[in-house]
Parts: C-alpha cells; sequence; structure tokens
C-alpha cells in the first residue's frame, strides 16, 4: 500500500531582504513531507 500525500504550496512574501529569504528556504529544504511546492514573490 502506498501513501498519498497532498500537495501543499508555501508561499513566501519578501521585500528587499534576501537575507531572511534565503534562511527561510533553507529552512524549506529540511522538511520531510514530499509534496510541496515553494511559490515566492519578491517585491522590490
Amino acid at each position: 500500500m502506498s501513501l498519498v500525500f497532498k500537495k501543499v504550496y508555501i508561499v513566501i512574501l519578501n521585500y528587499n531582504n534576501y537575507k531572511d529569504t534565503i534562511e527561510c528556504l533553507e529552512s524549506i529544504r529540511r522538511i520531510d513531507y514530499p509534496n510541496y511546492k515553494i511559490i515566492l514573490f519578491d517585491f522590490r
């Protein structure tokens, strides 16, 4: 029996602060949930 993981979207809003955004993305990479997408909005 295989597991089905629902798709999860992670939305990140960034406004002129790339250091925090990079830290956030690095943190998300450590998630062990297999079915997610990242949407990044960068406002400058």
